[in-house]
């Protein structure tokens, strides 16, 4: 990415912007008090009046006189010529225009027309590609820009750009100044018709009426202040009528006594008191006289003269009672007509008022009306012979001394931080698409087991070399190992050339078996995988060989039935074995071939079987196993892949640990299903041996110097068989 953006920038053709600033202000500048006819508010809210003066700044008739003015259709900047034929360009064009075939004739009805003085639609796209226009941020200013090659030209362009754009924005006002004054000439003959129509319709309408002037405010105040007067008077007389009332109700019931007028009568007050003692006094004397006697003859007149007083006091008083009742009843009716008579002459007042308040009202509005459309037009009149305009040109435009594109610099930054973050992201997703175990750390992690050794890829760690005589390579899978086996007390020859390089990595192996548990070691040790290929069978192999190489007695039992790989690897097939011992055919030691010149011995698979997983999971399999491991310090048996084969699960529960070799290539989803089926027979797993590993890779760099620190010495021993195919 770095070379390639280099070569870009420095192929490219450096290209200059020049660049002028306008101030726009929302308000024209004012010579008269009146309000503009060509703009919005500027604080409607559907309406923005900068991004208006962008778009009228980037329009196409405005960049069509641009070019017409300065003749930019004969600039080859603009309007290259073609080329020639045969050349880059013109088959850069065609191989353009043969992939772009379908787009262009949908986009043929969609073309723009030529605009103004028959500028070509394309020229014009160039030009509007060149030109940007951004405003500077919490200013009214605009900063208007053209990018060319030329520097003197693009200081041209974009100051004609801005010139054009404030006579076009003063030939916008200045004819909607001219159609808004045609219009109000037109229309202000009508309106000064129809005030005068308004006036006629207003005196006809008095003179019918017969009012001379009527004064709205005052009349009504005259009306409301007559109708307080006669609802204060009509209160007044429901109270006089109510107090009457009452007094009348007590002379109904004969209750004169609690009449006030009796009770504040002079007359009465006074008669009362002798005609009590009158009374108690002819009381007093009809105990010892009788009516006759002269004395209360006169007593009884006299008694009797003052009750007629004090009867006709109050038949007096219940006549005012009665008068001042029907009185008050009298008033009040007549103010109740008084009051409705003076609602109906209001109600009349107020039509009439109405009436001469719309008629006054349209006068006014007329003459108001007449009065500013005459005063509007003369203010046009004088505005149109000093025309203003809110935008304004701050600084001209200067050809620029520096090209503005390519920006060397930080075109070089941004490409090494984009290419170092595009790497950084594929390495990270290549680390996640890869479902492989790589290292032991891993193993120890995912696996949640101990990691007994990693085992190379010798064919990419070794060149073939010659020993004893013989070119071999490490990447022989079968051949390395004797012809053939012998049964015990006939030695057979080892394979030659088990370098010491190699020969470590199962010592590790070994090593790490040994003292996988406390106490004494694993006697018997099944080697399996999760699928084929895993170098299963060339780990038991060659560990075995490692165990043997300790001097004590090792044997290595070839339990895959299905495929056994130790009897082609040892040239030991369809000989008699396992399979026969199972069957009871023969004695295990009858079949047991030792190695010659170490204490390693081997009992192949036997014969073919229909039945292996039976046979192997027998109660005779257990017992087999038992009595070879009595009879050999150490017993290997190698399986067939726990995902294909349901017999490994039961040979891993008769054997004192399991050890699981994993392929560098196998995923590790394989390998967790392959050790959960182990944990769930409750089989001791001893670890992992991760088989077949490029320990050239950077990963392994610690295991790269181990290796080669051990791969020259000792070249006297034998060859493992590789282990990464078998």
């Amino acid at each position: 990415m770095l070379l390639i953006t280099v070569i870009v920038l420095f192929l490219m053709t450096p290209n200059y912007t020049a660049q002028t600033r306008l101030l726009i202000d929302p308000e024209t500048p004012q010579v008269l008090n009146m309000t503009q006819l060509t703009e919005d508010s500027p604080g409607s809210p559907d309406y923005d009046y900068y991004k208006t003066q962008f778009e009228l700044l980037k329009s196409r008739i405005l960049a069509a006189r641009v070019i017409k003015e300065l003749n930019l259709s004969q600039n080859q900047l603009f309007n290259p010529k073609p080329p020639g034929k045969g050349s880059i360009a013109e088959l850069w064009n065609q191989a353009k225009s043969f992939f772009l075939i379908p787009f262009q004739s949908r986009a043929v009805d969609q073309a723009p027309a030529p605009l103004e003085d028959s500028v070509d639609p394309s020229i014009i796209d160039g030009y509007l590609s060149r030109l940007e226009v951004k405003p500077v941020f919490a200013t009214q200013l605009v900063s208007v820009s053209f990018d060319l090659p030329d520097p003197s030209l693009a200081a041209r362009i974009v100051n004609a750009h801005v010139h054009l754009f404030v006579k076009r924005e003063l030939e916008i006002r200045s004819s909607a100044q001219r159609t808004a004054e045609e219009f109000l000439k037109s229309q202000l003959t009508a309106i000064g018709k129809r005030a005068q129509e308004a006036e006629a319709t207003l005196n006809a309408y008095r003179q019918r009426n017969g009012v001379l002037s009527f004064d709205v405010s005052d009349t009504n105040k005259v009306a409301a202040q007559r109708m307080s007067d006669l609802t204060k008077a009509l209160t007044d007389a429901e109270t006089r009528r109510i107090t009457a009332e009452s007094l009348v109700e007590l002379v109904n019931h004969g209750d004169y006594a609690s009449l006030p007028q009796v009770v504040n009568n002079p007359t009465i007050s006074a008669l009362e008191p002798q005609v009590i003692s009158l009374e108690a006094e002819y009381a007093r004397l009809s105990a010892a006289f009788n009516p006759a006697f002269p004395k209360m003859v006169e007593l009884k007149a006299q008694l009797l003269q003052n009750q007629r007083a004090i009867k006709a006091q109050m038949q007096n008083i219940t006549a005012a009672v009665k008068r001042d009742y029907k009185a008050s009843l009298a008033q009040e009716a007549q103010l109740r007509r008084e009051i409705q008579a003076e609602k109906e002459r209001d109600l009349a007042l107020n039509d009439a008022l109405l009436k001469d308040a719309v008629l006054s009202r349209e006068v006014q509005i007329n003459r108001d009306l007449y009065k500013n459309v005459l005063e509007r037009m003369e203010e046009m009149s004088v505005a149109a012979q000093t025309p203003l305009s809110n935008v304004s040109i701050v600084e001209e435009a200067a050809p620029p001394r520096f090209a503005s594109r390519p920006k060397k610099l930080i075109d070089l930054a941004i490409s090494g931080v984009a290419a170092t973050l595009i790497a950084l992201a594929l390495s990270f997703l290549l680390e996640q698409l890869d479902k492989r175990l790589k290292t032991p750390e891993e193993i120890d992690t995912y696996l949640n087991l101990p990691s007994l050794a990693v085992v190379p890829h010798f064919a990419k760690l070794v060149k073939p070399r010659v020993i004893f005589g013989k070119a071999f390579s490490a990447t022989r899978t079968h051949g390395s190992l004797a012809q053939s086996a012998s049964v015990i007390g006939q030695p057979v020859s080892l394979p030659t050339g088990y370098m010491s390089g190699k020969r470590e990595v199962y010592r590790t192996i070994r090593t790490n078996i040994l003292f996988s548990r406390a106490g004494s070691p694993p006697k018997t040790v099944l080697f399996t995988s999760a699928i084929e290929s895993e170098g299963k069978t060339s780990t038991a192999v060659n560990t075995a060989a490692a165990f043997a190489h300790t001097g004590a007695p090792t044997l290595l039992i070839s339990a895959d039935l299905r495929q056994p790989r130790c009897d082609r690897m040892f040239n030991c097939e369809d000989v008699a074995g396992l399979s026969d011992v199972l069957v009871g055919q023969c004695d295990p030691h009858e079949v047991v071939r030792r190695i010659e010149g170490h204490p390693f011995f081997f009992l192949p698979a036997g014969s073919r079987v229909p039945n292996p997983a039976e046979l192997l999971t027998s109660l005779q399999m257990l017992q087999i196993v038992d009595s070879l491991a009595k009879h050999y310090p150490f017993v290997l048996l190698d399986s067939a892949p726990l995902m294909h084969a349901s017999e490994t699960l039961a040979i891993a529960t008769m054997v004192d640990g399991v050890v699981m070799v994993v392929g560098a290539d196998t995923p590790k989803q394989t390998v967790r299903a392959a050790c959960d089926r182990l944990v769930m027979v409750e089989a001791r797993v001893l670890g992992v041996v991760l088989n077949g590993v490029d320990i050239q890779h950077p990963d392994y760099r610690e295991y790269t110097r181990y290796y080669n620190r051990y791969y020259d010495y000792d070249q006297h021993g034998e060859v493992p068989v590789d282990a990464h195919h078998v």
